[in-house]
């Protein structure tokens, strides 16, 4: 039997959410937290899930204050993985994770981008253990990136 894992995902609520959700049946059969970066008004999936909220980045100021809140809350749980598909809170709380818990982080590209990285993406990039992208165009931005394509 597999040694059930602790799993964080960090994520901005709304497509970003939506979007790590439909990867649930990877990491269902773990014990599983979210840490969202806005309330939701989801009783259903607030209710079905452990859920911490960390403030919505809207300058530096609150980044700063953001490592502050994904740490009170990563000291308790200490992760063993993040899984995400960002924005904001993905790297806060993967570098925390990664430099203070060991956590490995897989980091999955946002299938909306098929052109060009998302800001994320490009600082996700060298943070990540597993960093995976889902269009062709993107392997020149991310060449030890794995391409998964749907």
């Amino acid at each position: 039997m597999k040694k059930k894992l602790t799993i964080c995902i960090p994520s901005s609520c709304g497509g970003h959410l939506k979007e790590v959700l439909m990867h649930k049946s990877a990491y269902s059969d773990h014990k599983v937290f979210f840490i969202l970066n806005d309330k939701i008004n989801n009783r259903k999936f607030l209710n079905k899930n452990e859920v911490y909220f960390i403030s919505h980045i809207e300058n530096y100021f609150f980044l700063f204050v953001n490592f502050f809140e994904a740490f009170k809350i990563l000291r308790k749980i200490k992760p063993d993985l993040i899984i995400s598909t960002g924005a904001s809170p993905a790297f806060v709380v993967s570098l925390i994770s990664k430099y203070f818990y060991n956590s490995k982080i897989i980091y999955i590209e946002s299938i909306t981008r098929i052109q060009s990285p998302s800001k994320t993406g490009k600082i996700m990039y060298f943070i990540a253990d597993l960093f995976i992208y889902r269009h062709p165009s993107l392997s020149r931005f991310f060449p030890k990136g794995n391409l998964f394509e749907i």
